[in-house]
């Protein structure tokens, strides 16, 4: 009987040698999950639901901006975390965010940072019709304003690490600090 356990255990781990992790972790993960959401009620609905995020904090793009958006994401070589605005057309240009925007400790640290002393440049985030399910558009004029991007394909990790993420930027208590959150999926209007 034990050798039977043996045997079995063994060619089970032969197999999983000779497989790829990535589909396990997939699974696992929900990552590369793709929902097609009737409208954005039901999006603010599921991310609400699923991850706690705040859905007044949950913005959607014009569908008729989405391509030129995502090629936007995609210049500025977004993750999950875009940036930190300090109005409408600026942002913060930090070297460590430059090289890894996707480690949340990075994030974190500028998050969390009081260094007054970076550099700025150019952001084009606020030539894109973005709103909420109250038909609200974002005010990237008020101050900081931390953005990041939702998907359900980013799977369960990434928003995990973006709710904790957008705590930090609650738990500053500063009135001109503020995140959002914008969601790349696909809605039905």
């Amino acid at each position: 009987m034990i050798k039977k356990i043996t045997t079995i255990t063994t060619v089970i781990l032969l197999l999983a040698s000779c497989i790829s992790c990535t589909p396990i972790y997939r699974t696992y993960n929900n990552t590369n999950k793709t929902v097609n959401f009737k409208n954005k009620e039901e999006a603010v609905d599921y991310f609400s639901k699923k991850y706690s995020y705040n859905r007044e904090k949950i913005y959607f793009i014009n569908p008729t901006e989405t391509g030129s958006f995502m090629e936007y994401l995609v210049s500025q070589n977004t993750s999950y975390f875009y940036g930190i605005t300090v109005n409408d057309t600026l942002k913060i240009n930090n070297s460590s965010l430059k090289a890894d925007n996707s480690c949340s400790g990075v994030v974190s640290g500028v998050i969390n940072s009081k260094d007054i002393d970076y550099k700025i440049e150019p952001t084009k985030i606020s030539t894109f019709d973005l709103k909420n399910v109250q038909n609200k558009a974002i005010d990237l004029k008020k101050g900081k304003s931390v953005i990041f991007i939702i998907s359900t394909k980013l799977g369960k990790s990434v928003n995990k690490t973006i709710k904790k993420l957008s705590n930090q930027v609650t738990e500053l208590k500063d009135s001109e600090t503020d995140y959002y959150l914008i969601c790349v999926d696909y809605y039905n209007n």
